[in-house]
């Protein structure tokens, strides 16, 4: 973590932080909260930098940050949702790196969606993916090397593939309670 913390968040464009204090804006839930703050602390005690972190409700922060950041009053680092680089960057509330860090870790497609007009502006600080659970008393059969299309073809009369977040049970409730579950 020691590498990770100050490049896997946005750089505000008006940093007005002094010299060994950085203002960090977030919009992390309770455990992810708890956990930045271990990597503040971390962060913290390896280098002469204070960091102090905001943490404000998801549907808030991205007009804050429109908001204060034209006007100095932003913070110098923020994590945030990459799908909203391209409205920051357009509207330059964030600063490319200067010296690009080492992306080895990243698959291309990851640094990629930080990346406009081959200026890097970030990097993940963890990485979503789809994931395919197989009900094997269904479909005993299924081969995992073979292209996704053709092992589905052979799905049992009346079985149809669902495409849903996992880790939400009141999204997934609602498919469940219509189909019986």
């Amino acid at each position: 973590m020691r590498r990770a913390f100050a490049l896997f968040a946005f750089f505000a464009l008006s940093t007005t932080a002094h010299a060994q204090e950085l203002t960090l804006w977030h919009a992390y839930g309770e455990d992810e909260a708890a956990a930045l703050e271990e990597a503040i602390e971390a962060f913290e005690s390896e280098t002469d930098y204070e960091v102090r972190a905001l943490r404000l409700p998801f549907d808030v922060l991205a007009s804050r940050l429109e908001s204060a950041i034209p006007t100095g009053n932003g913070p110098d680092l923020f994590i945030d949702a990459h799908e909203r680089l391209g409205r920051y960057a357009q509207r330059s509330l964030v600063r490319a790196f200067e010296t690009v860090p080492d992306t080895r870790t990243f698959l291309d497609s990851e640094v990629a969606a930080f990346t406009r007009e081959s200026h890097l502006y970030g990097l993940p600080l963890s990485i979503k993916c789809a994931a395919l659970f197989i009900n094997r008393a269904l479909v005993p059969d299924f081969d995992e090397s073979a292209p996704l299309e053709e092992s589905l073809s052979g799905l049992p009369e009346g079985v149809t593939p669902l495409v849903m977040e996992s880790e939400n049970a009141y999204y997934a409730a609602a498919f469940f309670h219509a189909f019986g579950g």
